[in-house]
């Protein structure tokens, strides 16, 4: 849980599972959960998908391994001269594995601290 983000739940993937979790996405719809929107990134890519499900959202990122480093792409509001506008802001992190956590009765994986071999 993150204290500044306890508005929504964030889910991550990875490029190479595009696919899978667009194949996903009518599960997901057909288990009732509304999309609410797509943010593609500068180079055409869509990379953050938004879903509503009992008063409460989800988000789902796609990130890209990099070498050494772990990219990802989101989207906030920046003020400009002419007002707010949608900002595509960019997030670098060193590489990492993945480990089992158990919450909610599932089983999901979770960021650790060793990198990813």
């Amino acid at each position: 849980m993150l204290s500044h983000d306890c508005e929504d739940a964030d889910f991550a993937f990875f490029e190479e599972d595009r696919g899978r979790f667009l194949e996903a996405v009518p599960d997901l719809v057909r288990a009732g959960f509304e999309p609410l929107y797509r943010f593609v990134a500068n180079d055409g890519e869509p990379v953050e998908h938004s879903f509503a499900r009992d008063g409460a959202k989800f988000e789902f990122f796609e990130h890209q391994r990099l070498g050494a480093t772990i990219r990802c792409r989101f989207f906030g509001t920046a003020s400009t001269e002419r007002g707010a506008a949608r900002t595509e802001y960019l997030s670098e992190v060193p590489a990492f594995g993945l480990g089992p956590m158990d919450f909610l009765g599932c089983r999901w994986l979770k960021p650790t601290t060793t990198t990813r071999s």
